[in-house]
């Protein structure tokens, strides 16, 4: 099955966060991301995986 593109309004909404934060991101090597004709590109599957395991409860400080 091919992966959902989305530009960078589409992604930036996703993210609730502005485009210049996820340009940031980007540049920052956080956000995976491709330019494509000129224009930034990001799967929706790459997106995704930066969440996996962000709601799971994981080790406790004491």
């Amino acid at each position: 099955m091919a992966d959902h593109w989305m530009d960078a309004d589409e992604t930036a909404d996703s993210l609730h966060i502005t485009k210049a934060t996820l340009y940031k991101l980007v540049k920052e090597g956080r956000v995976p991301a491709r330019k494509i004709n000129g224009k930034w590109r990001f799967t929706r599957s790459a997106i995704e995986e930066l969440f996996v395991g962000c709601g799971e409860n994981t080790e406790r400080q004491k």
